[in-house]
């Protein structure tokens, strides 16, 4: 068997193709890289939540008897 290859034709018929191809990594790594900054990591949400932890074990808590103290601390402190 004898195969001719028109190289015109093959060109028209792979460049769409690789075109595509390349237009959707190119998409997909925006994509991730958007990813990366709207959703940290989660090991980076944990460290935060255990810093967030263990600031409030430091801090003093308040008991408040009933609904009268909380409504009155919010208004004080918040």
């Amino acid at each position: 068997m004898n195969y001719t290859v028109n190289e015109d034709e093959l060109l028209e018929r792979l460049v769409p193709r690789v075109e595509s191809r390349i237009s959707s990594k190119i998409v997909q790594r925006i994509i991730d890289a958007l990813k990366e900054e709207l959703y940290p990591p989660e090991d980076m949400i944990r460290e935060e939540f255990v810093k967030e932890i263990e600031e409030a074990k430091k801090e003093k808590g308040k008991t408040l008897k009933n609904i009268h103290e909380l409504e009155s601390y919010l208004k004080a402190n918040c």
